[in-house]
């Protein structure tokens, strides 16, 4: 039975993994995962799926469609059998490895639906093992399955504050403020402060510098002191101004009603090639935040700022300088504008905007996020 190579450095030959048969790398993948492969290199942090996640890049076509199937196979070796070989530690090591190799793939959907089993079997919904449970769901949020509302209030009800940040991150991908509406009908306790300010950096990404101030006002008040702190530090380094106003009557069918959505009308008005003017009112390490009209924002990316190629997009732009700007992208579903100040001047058309979705930050990780927004503030400080 072959196995990987490691050479004198202790590194892993990635051509003797693309030279493994299938049912050998299956074995490997296997005994990996199980902690039970003494041959390659030692694991960081003692997470066995992690080697894999690396090299899985670097294979070559066809073992990683091998490993594609792998994987698949596995975890409908989980959601479907009864007693199986991936309980515990092994089953929580395998499901940590669906995102990176599966979430680009064209096998996702099937991850999904095989994930959506295991949430709904029997023998992890008995409580037997609550922690994978919880790992697929989580598994769920990164590779942006939405899902109803209900399910995700099944989900709570099931697994209570421990499930709070997930089911939180779950019901954002629906709509941001569906998931704060969701958290005035719940007990208010510690892991709903811990979860509300975890998703501030999706908010901010999400809606913008305006609509974030708009929606945090009527959180704020309900927050304890360490939570407003938190609150008010985040929107310190974002330059975010809070006013006093109730997220209640924001939230309301009424107020819908006699104040209409700008969002809506401005998407019913413009079209994908549209020149706007707009003023730069935030940034961030992966590009700027501008105000196109009261209460609507867009994101030109970092790359959009220039025709050359810049690091900090202080180096292009700064705040409050107003400037025209192509419109790349609309997604009226998710309230995102991409803009791009660079193709304004060009008598092409612009850029496709499937181009700038797959470039954009609005595809990277939600736990990725959090890392870009919060050296945000360094960027700022270094761009001023």
């Amino acid at each position: 039975m072959s196995r990987p190579q490691v050479n004198k450095l202790g590194d892993i030959s990635i051509e003797s993994v693309d030279e493994l048969s299938r049912e050998d790398l299956r074995d490997w993948v296997r005994e990996r995962l199980h902690g039970q492969d003494a041959g390659t290199p030692v694991d960081r942090d003692g997470m066995p799926h992690y080697l894999l996640t690396l090299i899985y890049p670097r294979l070559n076509r066809s073992v990683r469609e091998d490993l594609q199937n792998i994987v698949i196979e596995f975890v409908a070796s989980l959601a479907r059998a009864g007693p199986s070989d991936w309980s515990g530690e092994a089953g929580d090591e395998l499901l940590m490895l669906v995102e990176s190799v599966l979430g680009q793939s064209p096998r996702r959907d099937d991850a999904v639906d095989l994930l959506l089993d295991a949430v709904n079997s029997r023998r992890l919904l008995n409580n037997l093992q609550p922690d994978l449970h919880h790992r697929c769901l989580q598994i769920l949020v990164q590779l942006r399955h939405r899902a109803e509302r209900s399910f995700w209030e099944e989900q709570f009800q099931f697994g209570g504050a421990v499930y709070m940040p997930t089911v939180l991150e779950g019901l954002a991908l629906i709509n941001t403020s569906v998931a704060l509406e969701w958290t005035a009908s719940i007990p208010w306790t510690q892991a709903t402060e811990d979860a509300i300010v975890g998703l501030l950096p999706s908010l901010l990404e999400d809606y913008g510098a305006a609509r974030v101030q708009v929606l945090l006002e009527g959180v704020l008040p309900r927050l304890a002191a360490p939570g407003q702190e938190a609150l008010r530090r985040f929107c310190k380094e974002e330059d975010l101004v809070l006013h006093e106003k109730s997220l209640i009557e924001l939230l309301s069918p009424g107020y819908v009603k006699h104040n209409p959505d700008p969002w809506e009308t401005f998407f019913d008005t413009h079209r994908v090639g549209n020149v706007v003017t707009g003023k730069v009112v935030s940034l961030v390490s992966f590009g700027a935040f501008v105000e196109i009209q009261d209460g609507i924002e867009g994101l030109c990316h970092v790359s959009e700022l220039s025709d050359e190629r810049i690091e900090k997009p202080g180096t292009a732009v700064e705040i409050g300088q107003v400037l025209p700007f192509r419109v790349l992208k609309l997604d009226p579903a998710n309230r995102k504008i991409g803009l791009s100040a660079r193709a304004v001047s060009k008598e092409d058309d612009p850029e496709d905007s499937r181009t700038y979705h797959k470039t954009g930050v609005g595809m990277v990780p939600l736990a990725d996020r959090a890392n870009l927004l919060g050296a945000s503030s360094e960027t700022k400080k270094s761009d001023h």
